[in-house]
């Protein structure tokens, strides 16, 4: 439509509009009849509005009233930009207003579909849904991926609510300063703490600011996205994920989804051992310094997931029964060209030395366990626990931990290898482009990481969930009935699967294999101490120079053996796997995983990472560590969120 005398009235009609921010009933909606609209396929039947849109909402709630009181709508924005340029951002105050902003939308776009975003959909929907169901009646399609997590939800009249953290997969603050957009959030001019009314309010100039930057920076975001992935509004994808998961498709052709066929189980129940078997990334802190000060250095492993899917070995074929009674010998010592997904009971299990700071069995990975004492989720010893493993994840449980006795019930073998060419070359190409694009050209740098990441995503998501339903009339979600057995037999026949999901699992096994490695490295001999693990990354106080030196040069050498040498780029030699310094810090203190505070030895700021809480909440430690404690309270109009209270 670019070169239609149409497209040009329509850019026309805006270059007679300068932006502005305007409260919603002061705008004149027919403007929007001079937006492009664009049909999904050349003889498709269905058109799309080509414009981006954001819209949030921020809640309160009275005054005096018990927290748990339930929070209203008290003001929203949304923004729009097409034609390379933010057009408007409308704002209001309840929820009828906004229902009525889209209403007067919906007359004057020329479209079908209407595209708008949410970050964090599932937090807004709460509060504007049975108001979108008075307006537009109940949805025709609604997607969640679980309980009260919708990804979008199209309505009747074109409208489509998507959810923007599902593509993005970070905050909105995050997000927009990772692509240096124009507009970013304006943090702490909205007062989170202030009890507001629907009706009766005057924003204040900087609470404007705070509501509009906030859609802004989404629709610049969503841009800068779209651009970069030669996508429309209509065709973006939902999820990270699936940003990477078409190339890498097209990389694998025909053989991929005929590799997948061969590797994937038959059946759907070991399908759910498989899952049984998978966990994420190793998070601990050292159950012995909790709270103490330390000072402390810091590794990390470069692209370790990435790395992992190059040099690892994993099952190439369809997992078959054990043929003989299956033992840790058989298992461990006798079959090294076989990957083994097996069940043990273990009777008394026990860490070899109490004093370990990093047992690595997680209490919820257990089917059954009997008396188990825990240290943040983690088994230091049980009188009997049951689980299914693998032989890398048991390779780890045999040299911490001992037990009376270990029964192997059930035992499944495989041949491993190498993983298919073609998907490691794909792989190294992400890690190749990221690393030529650092410094280069922020936007593409991020979404190349991103890309790069996902690469483990792909192989590692559930191929059967539930169907996730709504009751639009009491707001609950409940799984459908859904026979899960069937839907499993058309993911083995759908042309579409190409990674199988027991991939992702020996990822992540060798991963967290890996980070102890890393962990060896710290100078025990003159009483280093491993103080905190973090997926990738080791924190200890001091390290063993010529292990970190052996433990780089042997991964160096078994990603090149793989035929994936350094990249060389402004001089430098990037190097996928190798521990790289991140970090020297005068102080650091943890309380458990995903929280704790560090200063920095060179520029002496203090930093904090507690899980739900933004960087910036690091203002309320006052620049003095010995206030980050249990109990502390980062208010919003700190973090520019809701209050979190650090338990």
């Amino acid at each position: 439509m670019k070169n239609t005398a149409l497209h040009k009235r329509n850019v026309s009609a805006w270059d007679a509009f300068s932006y502005k921010c305007v409260y919603y009933q002061d705008f004149d909606y027919e403007l929007f009849k001079h937006i492009d609209f664009k049909y999904k396929t050349k003889k498709g039947k269905v058109s799309y509005n080509d414009i981006i849109i954001m819209a949030d909402t921020e809640t309160s709630k009275p005054a005096n009233y018990p927290k748990t009181i339930n929070n209203y709508i008290v003001a929203w924005s949304i923004a729009f930009r097409a034609f390379d340029r933010n057009l408007v951002t409308l704002y209001g105050y309840g929820p009828y207003e906004f229902t009525d902003m889209l209403k007067r939308l919906r007359e004057n776009l020329p479209g079908d579909d209407i595209y708008i975003y949410f970050h964090n959909l599932s937090y807004d929907w709460v509060f504007i849904r049975k108001f979108m169901f008075k307006a537009f009646e109940t949805p025709e399609h609604q997607l969640n991926t679980k309980p009260l997590n919708p990804l979008f939800i199209r309505f009747k009249n074109g409208i489509v609510l998507r959810d923007s953290l599902a593509l993005a997969q970070r905050s909105l603050q995050k997000w927009a300063d990772d692509l240096q957009t124009e507009h970013r959030k304006a943090v702490g001019r909205w007062n989170y703490e202030k009890s507001r009314n629907q009706k009766g309010e005057t924003f204040t100039l900087d609470e404007i600011d705070y509501i509009e930057h906030d859609v802004l920076a989404g629709v610049e975001c969503i841009d800068a996205t779209m651009k970069v992935l030669k996508k429309h509004i209509s065709s973006m994808p939902l999820t990270c994920t699936g940003i990477v998961r078409g190339e890498a498709r097209q990389q694998g052709g025909r053989d991929a989804h005929n590799y997948f066929s061969r590797i994937s189980p038959l059946t759907y129940d070991f399908q759910l051992i498989q899952q049984l078997v998978f966990h994420g990334g190793f998070t601990k802190a050292n159950r012995y310094i909790l709270g103490l000060v330390y000072k402390a250095i810091c590794y990390d492993i470069c692209s370790s997931y990435p790395t992992s899917l190059l040099v690892m070995k994993a099952p190439v074929e369809r997992f078959f029964k054990c043929p003989c009674k299956p033992t840790i010998k058989y298992i461990m010592e006798d079959n090294p060209n076989y990957a083994f997904i097996f069940r043990i009971k273990l009777i008394k299990p026990r860490l070899k030395d109490g004093r370990y700071p990093m047992p690595c069995i997680s209490h919820s990975k257990c089917i059954q366990s009997i008396n188990a004492i825990l240290d943040n989720g983690r088994i230091l010893k049980s009188d009997y626990i049951e689980l299914w493993t693998n032989e890398l994840d048991f390779s780890l449980i045999l040299k911490t931990y001992t037990w009376d006795e270990i029964i192997i019930p059930e035992a499944y073998m495989a041949t491993k290898d190498y993983l298919p060419k073609w998907f490691t070359d794909f792989v190294y190409e992400r890690f190749i482009k990221k690393t030529k694009l650092k410094g280069v050209d922020i936007v593409l740098y991020m979404i190349e990481k991103g890309m790069l990441n996902s690469c483990f995503g792909m192989a590692s998501q559930q191929p059967c969930k539930p169907l996730i339903v709504e009751d639009y009339d009491t707001g609950e979600y409940a799984p459908a009935e859904t026979d899960l057995n069937e839907q499993y037999e058309k993911h083995l026949k759908n042309p579409k699967s190409f990674l199988p999901y027991v991939w992702g699992i020996y990822c992540t096994s060798f991963s967290m294999l890996r980070l102890f490695e890393l962990g060896e490295c710290v100078d025990y001999d003159n009483g280093g101490i491993w103080l905190y693990s973090d997926t990738d990354s080791v924190y200890a106080t001091a390290f063993d120079e010529k292990k970190l030196k052996a433990y780089n040069d042997k991964i160096i050498k078994e990603v090149s053996d793989r035929g994936y040498g350094p990249v060389e780029f402004n001089g430098k030699l990037y190097n996928l796997g190798v521990a790289e310094l991140d970090g020297v810090y005068s102080e650091f203190k943890t309380w458990h995983s995903k929280c704790y505070a560090a200063r920095d030895a060179e520029t002496g700021k203090l930093k904090i990472t507690v899980a739900g809480v933004p960087k910036k909440g690091v203002e309320v430690l006052q620049d003095d560590i010995s206030n980050f404690v249990p109990g502390l309270v980062f208010p919003g109009t700190i973090t520019g969120k809701l209050e979190h209270k650090h338990l």
